[in-house]
């Protein structure tokens, strides 16, 4: 049972909170109060400090306070008008709530034994995402029992685990026989992120095996110039496998052909993978959906719902057309 100083902390820091979710600085409040990482250690000891001693006194519930406003005060305001971020702005409010009562519950998500509303509601938004994708064909009264993919921890992390299966699809009894020699490859545009070089690497095809392809004037791949990589690969040897289209690059929020690069790795025989991260929420705008046809016909898609749908970090879905049983 928590004792009276923890639930006087836990008011005075929930109500804090809740303050600043409801009234975040704005106007001519600073959108950061920059300082070094000394300036701010020697500010914070003011209050509970950053010094981890091995044995302490508790902090009194103004001592913590002070800690939450200095937490506040120097931490970057990214629900502020002027915070302008490529990748990311203000979470939504009620995502917020939701977070909160996500870690109040505290339960692992793994099963539905021990996370049984948790795992349906993981399975009903990986649903929608998945029928806005293509992936998922009509809306259904029931569940699918298995859903169209998996939350997972970052974009990085997606590329990763859709990667791999584009390997497994590739040599199906890897997971018990280990990699057979063959020197994969997998292609993505020089616009792409570089979640391919690192997954290449993590997955022991190494870096060299992310082939760059070159892009037009905007940063879109150049699908003519995709067929050259992957004849060339093939000539020098190697075994391509898989292809990142992104949908949305970092820097210049380019597009790339999904449906060109679609019909590629069916001649081709490729997983087509679709970077979604950045601009994947285009599918929820009747506008601008168009960016991304041909998603449909795409292996496994990963999107990240914290850059443009308000939801808190991280919001990672990978989704999968057919995913394995």
């Amino acid at each position: 049972m928590a004792s009276v100083n923890d639930l006087a902390i836990l008011e005075v820091v929930i109500k804090r909170a809740a303050a600043y979710l409801t009234d975040p600085p704005r106007g001519s409040d600073p959108v950061i109060s920059f300082a070094s990482p000394t300036a701010l250690a020697d500010a914070l000891t003011a209050s509970v400090g950053m010094e981890l001693a091995d044995r302490s006194d508790q902090h009194s519930v103004d001592d913590v306070l002070a800690s939450v406003e200095q937490v506040i005060e120097y931490s970057m305001h990214t629900s502020h008008p002027r915070f302008v971020n490529q990748n990311f702005a203000a979470p939504d409010p009620i995502s917020v709530v939701g977070d909160w009562l996500g870690a109040a519950l505290n339960t692992t998500g793994a099963t539905f034994e021990a996370a049984p509303v948790f795992t349906l509601m993981e399975s009903a938004v990986l649903s929608k995402l998945g029928r806005l994708a293509g992936y998922v064909e009509s809306e259904s009264d029931t569940l699918p029992e298995l859903p169209p993919g998996l939350f997972c921890a970052g974009g990085s992390m997606g590329t990763l685990l859709a990667l791999q299966l584009a390997r497994h699809r590739w040599q199906p009894d890897i997971t018990t026989s280990g990699a057979n020699g063959d020197r994969l490859v997998l292609f993505v545009s020089t616009s792409g992120h570089y979640a391919a070089a690192k997954s290449a690497a993590l997955l022991g095809i190494g870096t060299d095996g992310a082939v760059e392809v070159a892009t037009d004037h905007e940063g879109a791949m150049i699908p003519v110039a995709l067929n050259a990589a992957i004849d060339d690969a093939r000539a020098a040897g190697h075994t391509p496998f898989a292809v990142i289209g992104t949908a949305g690059t970092t820097v210049t929020a380019a597009f790339d052909d999904l449906e060109a690069l679609a019909d590629i790795c069916k001649s081709s025989g490729l997983w087509l993978h679709v970077d979604g991260c950045y601009g994947g929420s285009a599918m929820f705008s009747p506008q601008q959906a168009w960016q991304l046809r041909g998603v449909d016909r795409s292996d496994s898609c990963v999107w990240n719902l914290h850059k443009m749908m308000g939801m808190t970090q991280q919001c990672t879905a990978l989704l999968v057309k057919d995913p394995p049983s």
